[in-house]
């Protein structure tokens, strides 16, 4: 079983730091142009939608509660090439989830991501 090391002190780092405009910002400028419509408005009025998205970040996370826009996803299906139409296993399903919980997910994984060595063994190289 998993075991996780220094639980209170990831839990003090993972909990109770203040989200920061710099770590949306990070995490919006992580998107490419170009791969799809969202992330290209958040990247040209980022000035303007920094603020807004903190609030709703902050609050969320301090509720426990987010937003019911960020469960949900379109689902769309992409035809595999050379598989017949008529055949619903020759569809790809491709979620199509909103930019705002890809942008907290994004800085969610990389506070994660820093805090990964205080988790795991350092002999530890799987679950």
């Amino acid at each position: 079983s998993f075991k996780m090391n220094n639980r209170p002190t990831v839990y003090r780092q993972t909990h109770f730091q203040e989200i920061s405009k710099e770590e949306i910002q990070e995490a919006i400028k992580t998107y490419k142009k170009g791969k799809s419509p969202g992330p290209e408005f958040y990247k040209n009025c980022q000035d303007f939608i920094r603020e807004p998205l903190l609030r709703v970040y902050t609050v969320s996370f301090a509720r426990g509660e987010l937003p019911p826009t960020f469960n949900h996803a379109n689902m769309v299906l992409i035809l595999k090439k050379n598989k017949p139409g008529e055949d619903c296993s020759s569809y790809r399903t491709v979620p199509l989830i909103n930019v705002d919980s890809k942008i907290s997910s994004k800085f969610l994984t990389r506070r994660l991501e820093s805090l990964l060595p205080t988790l795991m063994k350092s002999d530890q190289t799987g679950l």
